[in-house]
């Protein structure tokens, strides 16, 4: 038994600040960054085939907004490119040790929920659904392969002589996946058992967004278990607020381009502009002051659900906060971030005053610089970086 730093087992997961995401965004992104020559400068998510881009956005974006980001631990035992990710952001990317009882389980479960229907959702399109199958598809190379591997990685917790006494009296068994997961064509069985996990772990799912289509279409006590992640939550709401909402207002004059995930585009400019390696520029952005407390407001956010009146009351006057930077920001973004407007009143000068009140000109503004926001706009200065052009 070899017991790896890089796993951990349920029971150790913080859930307000952990994030899953599904085995094939990672190994895409290890297996690009593999590709990549790294002492070339970042260009762009055009340097990446486009199916693997939407996987590393997503992977990135995952690093950036939670202090963990979780996979099946599987993926180190069998793809090296992936493995290697682990090094490169060492202490964020974790391996989730699934135990064999909890894996059967989980094949139970997404045998009663899906009754093997493949058939496409009436409400996806079939671009939808031919984009999900082509993902789908290299899933299921990647399940296929880590099927036969075996496991041989523990966490460092399992070092206890219960616990060594109980794997090793199991032997060391295969890997196990639902044989729906890993040996058949295309199966919806497949979207179901990253859904199921993130439900069993308790914790936020951040899938491929091929397969987030098909989570929202899934019936409400299914969909229940797609739990999407508060600060994903955030930035939508953000975005919705702060920025759609004055694009709508331009009279089709302004458009913007949400395909590539708000931070990740983040880090991709970033990367570009300052020459930085795309692992350089990922880091970076998730170390800065305003990544780090954005962080903390949403772990406090995700840590009052469900916990009754006092809970919901906080969430209320934190949610209220949001709202507020959302209107001030929708106008000006540099607003409480670079200066802070005051209303100046000139009616009470001497003589000039009363003389400029008759003429309707005895208010003025000014813009005073700010070397500090105040503390109630920090925890959101991150949401202002997503949508202002960098100093």
């Amino acid at each position: 038994m070899t017991f790896d730093d890089r796993l951990v087992s349920k029971e150790q997961i913080v859930r307000a600040k952990t994030v899953l995401t599904d085995m094939h965004s990672l190994a895409a992104f290890g297996t690009a960054l593999a590709l990549k020559d790294q002492n070339v400068p970042w260009q762009g998510p055009r340097e990446i085939p486009l199916e693997d881009s939407y996987a590393v956005a997503n992977v990135i974006q995952s690093i950036v907004l939670y202090d963990t980001v979780v996979v099946d631990s599987v993926l180190l035992e069998g793809h090296a490119p992936a493995a290697d990710l682990f090094e490169l952001f060492p202490g964020i990317l974790k391996g989730i040790f699934i135990t064999l009882d909890d894996r059967l389980q989980i094949a139970d479960i997404i045998d009663q929920v899906t009754g093997r229907s493949d058939s496409m959702p009436e409400q996806m399109t079939p671009t939808e659904w031919h984009l999900l199958r082509n993902h789908d598809r290299k899933e299921k190379y990647l399940q296929d392969w880590l099927q036969h591997q075996k496991i041989t990685r523990f966490p460092p917790e399992y070092q206890t002589e219960a616990a060594r006494d109980y794997f090793e009296k199991r032997g060391n068994n295969e890997i196990y996946f639902p044989h729906a997961v890993h040996g058949t064509g295309f199966t919806i069985q497949r979207s179901h058992f990253d859904l199921e996990l993130a439900r069993r772990l308790g914790i936020a799912l951040s899938p491929h967004p091929h397969r987030t289509k098909y989570y929202e279409l899934l019936t409400d006590e299914v969909k229940e278990s797609f739990r999407r992640g508060t600060p994903e939550r955030i930035i939508a709401f953000f975005e919705e607020n702060a920025l759609l909402s004055a694009v709508a207002e331009s009279a089709d004059l302004v458009s913007v381009n949400l395909e590539i995930p708000a931070v990740a585009e983040l880090v991709f400019n970033y990367a570009k502009r300052t020459g930085a390696d795309l692992i350089t520029a990922t880091l970076d952005t998730r170390h800065s002051r305003n990544a780090q407390k954005f962080r903390e407001w949403c772990a406090r956010f995700s840590s009052l659900d469900d916990g009754g009146r006092a809970s919901a009351k906080e969430q209320a006057e934190m949610l209220k906060e949001l709202k507020n930077v959302c209107e001030v920001w929708k106008s000006d973004v540099r607003e409480e971030v670079k200066y802070k407007t005051r209303k100046l009143s000139l009616e009470k000068l001497p003589v000039v005053g009363g003389i400029l009140k008759s003429l309707n000109m005895h208010e003025t503004t000014t813009k005073d610089p700010i070397l500090w926001p105040s503390s109630k706009y920090s925890y959101f200065l991150f949401l202002n970086d997503l949508i202002r052009n960098p100093s």
